[in-house]
């Protein structure tokens, strides 16, 4: 039974989503982690259903994070909300390490749940890159790859993601 949920409401992850996504602590399905990895304090679950359709995650994914206690509800005024745009800002402020592994992590589930058999050849790409900008040059073959399989709006989204790393 899907449970309606408001298609402007703002999912953030918890502290606990985030350990989730470092860490891999939490064993998720491929599609569930791809979810979490792109619930960001400012897209909406009509955005997030999105990824949830091209993914072919269940349309429950989100209320099965939230119930793990792996994001959380807030509204678009919240502090918390702010506390995203601000984690974005600060991600200009990462070491060239830092931008490497969130590119990669990004990139590589980007990758495998978006395009499939389809993507192994971007995903040779991305287990060659030796630094950022390497990877930074592959966000066209990527997005590309994603804009013929699954569309504009969710290349779009894809690409916006990956550009948070520049």
């Amino acid at each position: 039974m899907a449970i309606a949920i408001d298609q402007m409401q703002v999912f953030v992850k918890t502290d606990l989503g985030r350990r989730t996504i470092q860490h891999r602590s939490i064993e998720l399905p491929r599609a569930a982690r791809t979810i979490l990895l792109l619930v960001d304090g400012r897209s909406t679950v009509a955005k997030l259903q999105q990824f949830i359709a091209a993914t072919h995650a269940g349309a429950e994914t989100l209320h099965e994070l939230e119930s793990m206690g792996l994001i959380e509800s807030i509204e678009p005024n919240h502090p918390l909300h702010a506390e995203a745009e601000e984690s974005i800002s600060a991600r200009t402020q990462m070491t060239e390490i830092e931008r490497f592994n969130g590119l990669y992590e990004l990139m590589c589930e980007v990758s495998a749940t978006f395009l499939g058999l389809r993507g192994y050849f971007v995903q040779l790409k991305i287990e060659r890159s030796a630094n950022a900008e390497e990877l930074l040059e592959l966000r066209k073959d990527l997005v590309e790859a994603i804009l013929n399989r699954h569309g504009a709006e969710v290349a779009k989204e894809i690409s916006r993601r990956i550009k948070e790393f520049l």
